[in-house]
């Protein structure tokens, strides 16, 4: 399991395939997500709207396809069946995500964004590799989450073997205030059998001020999960947004993980004036729901040392005021 961050990529990596054909720029992909039709291997473009890292987005992807059948005949019989064969699982689609146009050919060495100096494209093979999808009905729908997206133009590529429906959600991180809960839902990337009002997304984005002189804990709970095996992982990081290679601090609800803790505890000494990225990652392949908890309260031990230095200076100040009336009264003296 990688997390997905984007960073602006300049530039056109080589060993990629040839453009596909570019169909229209999606527009207000917000909490309700734009939809396309189409059909075959496609692409489009989306625009992030913003100026700095703290605008940036997370884009989350539904596509669906019709559900893949197969024919038996029985005398003159004939009926019809969805398949669920691993060797037929070539029908399913692709989703690339891109802030260049060209197709991503080198997507089993390239599966995340923002993991390494050379990846600059988000490939979703999922469904390809026989997971990662569901089928209900006459349908099969496979997701896709890459985030966050820096300002910018970037570009969609859905890879299907025939006609496709394309959903697509920008979603602004949440700024997490002291004393607040917050609730989300999310899916493994193995799962991908719930949705949310994000759709399936496997990653959520928060960020938050810590108060000056106080000290900052952030709690993570498992409120449910699909399956007994999920649960949730969080990275935070000071200044830009954790992957989960470059983070400063973890925590997990995993509960059997080695020397597991839920909780992340920030003294207001430790403080350098930046502001903290969180990222919280659906693991287990499963359906989850969690919450975070953040809390600021007085730093009592920094309380205690500068109320110590606020006396000291006092006493100095007046021992040097003392000193002065002194010689003050000396000089005055015949």
């Amino acid at each position: 399991m990688v997390a997905l961050l984007a960073l602006f990529v300049s530039g056109q990596p080589s060993g990629y395939g040839v453009v596909p054909a570019l169909g229209p720029c999606l527009k207000g992909c917000g909490s309700t997500p734009c939809t396309v039709k189409d059909q075959g291997h496609k692409q489009y473009c989306i625009d992030v709207e913003g100026h700095t890292l703290d605008d940036a987005q997370k884009l989350v992807l539904s596509v669906s396809t019709a559900r893949p059948v197969e024919t038996v005949k029985l005398g003159d019989v004939q009926l019809v069946r969805g398949y669920r064969a691993a060797n037929r699982s070539a029908s399913a689609p692709i989703l690339e995500v891109k802030p260049f146009q060209q197709a991503c050919e080198a997507s089993t060495t390239c599966g995340c964004l923002g993991c390494g100096d050379q990846c600059g494209c988000s490939v979703n093979v999922q469904c390809r590799l026989g997971g990662g999808r569901r089928c209900s009905g006459n349908e099969c729908t496979c997701s896709h989450t890459a985030g966050v997206l820096a300002p910018g133009r970037w570009f969609i590529g859905v890879d299907a073997a025939g006609p496709f429906s394309l959903q697509a959600w920008l979603v602004s991180p949440v700024q997490l205030q002291p004393g607040e809960r917050v609730q989300r839902g999310l899916v493994a990337l193995e799962a991908q059998a719930a949705t949310s009002a994000d759709g399936s997304a496997w990653s959520d984005y928060f960020w938050l001020d810590a108060p000056p002189h106080e000290a900052l804990s952030l709690q993570a709970d498992l409120v449910r999960s699909g399956t007994p095996s999920g649960w949730v992982d969080v990275y935070l990081r000071f200044g830009a947004w954790p992957t989960t290679q470059l983070y400063d601090a973890s925590m997990t609800t995993n509960p059997h993980a080695t020397a597991a803790s839920p909780q992340f505890v920030l003294q207001a000494e430790r403080l350098l004036n930046q502001r903290v990225y969180v990222m919280v990652l659906a693991q287990g392949g499963s359906s989850v729901e969690y919450r975070l908890t953040v809390d600021a309260r007085p730093n009592l031990p920094l309380l205690l040392v500068c109320g110590a230095m606020f006396v000291l200076g006092v006493l100095v100040v007046g021992l040097v005021v003392r000193r002065w009336l002194r010689r003050a009264e000396y000089k005055d003296l015949p």
